[in-house]
């Protein structure tokens, strides 16, 4: 199995309701179990809204940005930019440290 990558797919979104937002997540996360189980490996984690500033963004582990690509446009979403994600946590000693890329992947993908 390749090694994943997070990404973050972002993208102008005007207007949209909670029920909008859980209607897009779970087609977020069908449509990745659906093509994972079909061999590309994408996992969608999570998504969030921005309403005044009218922009959406979604964090995903993907073996590449197509296939985060892939995911958004058959959910419908248009003008997505996917974006390699370098994420920093929070230590014990209250030190930046970097997560993601290269640490563990604790979710199955079967």
């Amino acid at each position: 199995m390749p090694e994943l990558t997070t990404y973050v797919a972002e993208c102008a979104a005007s207007g949209l309701a909670e029920d909008d937002l859980r209607d897009l997540h779970a087609a977020l996360e069908r449509t990745s179990a659906r093509l994972t189980g079909a061999g590309q490996q994408v996992v969608y984690l999570r998504s969030s809204y921005l309403p005044e500033v009218e922009r959406w963004a979604a964090v995903f582990l993907a073996e590449g940005p197509d296939a985060v690509r892939h995911v958004t446009h058959i959910a419908q979403l248009s003008s997505v930019a996917v974006h390699r994600v370098i994420e920093l946590g929070v230590s014990s000693d209250r030190q930046a440290e970097r997560i993601g890329h290269g640490a563990p992947v604790e979710r199955s993908l079967s």
